[in-house]
Formats: C-alpha cells, structure tokens, sequence
C-alpha cells in the first residue's frame, strides 16, 4: 500500500541521530517540523498552492500535529505526490545519509515482539490461551498451567471439541486480574514457533479480555504498516 511504502522513510527521520537539532524543537522528532522545513522550498509551497492543500498543512502546522502523513494519506491517498516532494527536499536538505548508513545495517523487520494478554474475568469454563506447538506432538503430553498456578503435565489429552488446537502443547487457564505475556520473535530476530497461539472457545459463559502488544518500532507506525 502507498504508507508501506513510504515505512523505511518514516523510520529513518524518526530516528533521534537522524534529525539536526535546529530543525526539530528540543531535538524531538515531529513531522509537522519536515511540513516547515519544506515550506522554505518555493517549488514546495507552490505545489502546495496548485494542489489546493495549503490550508490543510497550515492548519495542521499551527496545531503542532504529528502523523501528518499517515492522516494525509489514509484519508487522501491523492496527496502521495505531496509526500514524494516533501521526501525528495528532506533528502537534499535536512537528510542526513552519512548518518543513515550505520541505522540501515541494524534496521531489522519491523513487528511486534511481545503480547501481554490480561483476562478481565473467570467466570466461565474452557477460554483458555493455548501455545498448540509449545510442546512436540510426539511427547503426546499437554502442559496446563491451572487457575491456582500448579502446572499439570497430562498424558493422551482428550480432544476439545470446536478446537483440536487446544488440546496440544500448552494451556493456560484464565484468571481474573492475571495475564499471559509471550514473545513472538527471539533474541537474534527470528519467529519463535512455539509462541503460534490461540484463544480456546468457552464451553460456558462470555470470555473477556485484552491485548497489549510491544512492537520495535512507534506503535502508530506499525499499525499504520498493517493497515490495523
């Protein structure tokens, strides 16, 4: 899509070594300081005139607003070439590439690395998160991690209807106040198999719960990447 495109970019002059300390207030990263920045460029703020989105960025300036360019684009996917000007001034005047150089050998996958699901309330049966591949098939043992927090290790687990899955690997049962925090990616940056995971049906009752997810990058933009 036209926001994952532009995503390496958006990294970059999020990056605090990437900024210069003049351009930016307090030498933190804002978008509406690159809108400033460009409007120094004659060619900018002319295009800005013919396109008809002077007032928008004005407004937009005054305010102080961040993720311009993701509210821009999501709702105006017309102003890409808007976007396209502004990059291409950065990379000629504010663009630090010198700098760049080291961050785009560390720059790994952007992604969440860390869930923490909290369970809001227990008063039903089954619900229960389950890691179907944290344990191999062929032990054909289930590890279930009890309400009382006693760790139970079953042998030939019957089958739960509506969900093979939550008969395999391990189980936790919800507790009201409590939460399961698991890691999707491991040290080196790979998928960690073992944390594939997936909310087991209630037999009884309404499950309520909620998701926490820690990302390696701003939040915003990886929401904006996926398109949440």
């Amino acid at each position: 899509g036209i926001l994952s495109s532009f995503q390496l970019w958006f990294e970059e002059i999020s990056n605090p070594s990437c900024v210069e300390p003049e351009d930016f207030s307090n030498g933190e990263y804002s978008e509406y300081a690159l809108f400033k920045m460009a409007l120094k460029d004659p060619m900018f703020k002319k295009s800005l005139a013919v396109e008809g989105w002077d007032q928008w960025v004005e407004e937009n300036i005054k305010r102080g607003s961040n993720n311009m360019f993701r509210v821009l684009l999501k709702s105006h996917p017309e102003a890409v070439k808007l976007v396209e000007l502004i990059k291409a001034i950065w990379e000629t005047q504010g663009g630090c590439t010198r700098k760049l150089t080291a961050y785009r050998k560390i720059r790994v996958q952007p992604n969440r690395h860390a869930t923490l699901f909290v369970y809001l309330n227990q008063n039903f049966e089954g619900g229960e998160t389950v890691f179907p591949r944290a344990v191999p098939p062929k032990d054909a043992v289930q590890l279930i991690v009890r309400r009382n927090g006693t760790l139970d290790r079953v042998k030939n687990p019957s089958i739960r209807e509506g969900m093979e899955e939550c008969s395999l690997g391990l189980r936790v049962e919800p507790v009201q106040g409590s939460a399961a925090l698991f890691y999707s990616k491991k040290g080196n940056g790979q998928n960690d198999e073992s944390s594939i995971h997936g909310g087991c049906p209630p037999v009884t009752g309404t499950k309520f719960g909620l998701n926490g997810f820690c990302w390696n990058i701003n939040a915003n933009q990886g929401y904006g990447l996926w398109n949440f």
